[in-house]
């Protein structure tokens, strides 16, 4: 499976395997927590707890991500 991040870089979209595009997702979220002013290790430890199905929400809903299940498909 693939993760693809659009629009957040210069390029038009970067693909990340799952688990990488996962991490992505993260350090999206602790980027933005920073920019908030509100840093902690309680913060950095519900970050990093957030399970993967709401990461997925997450870059969905927020972050302009889409997830494939065939990175064949998007080969032309």
């Amino acid at each position: 499976m693939i993760i693809r991040e659009h629009n957040r870089t210069d390029k038009p979209y970067v693909d990340f395997e799952y688990q990488k595009g996962l991490e992505r997702i993260r350090e999206i979220l602790l980027e933005e927590q920073e920019q908030l002013g509100s840093t902690s290790l309680l913060g950095d430890r519900l970050v990093n707890t957030i399970s993967d199905d709401d990461l997925l929400d997450y870059g969905f809903n927020h972050f302009d991500m889409d997830l494939y299940d065939n990175p064949k498909a998007l080969i032309k």
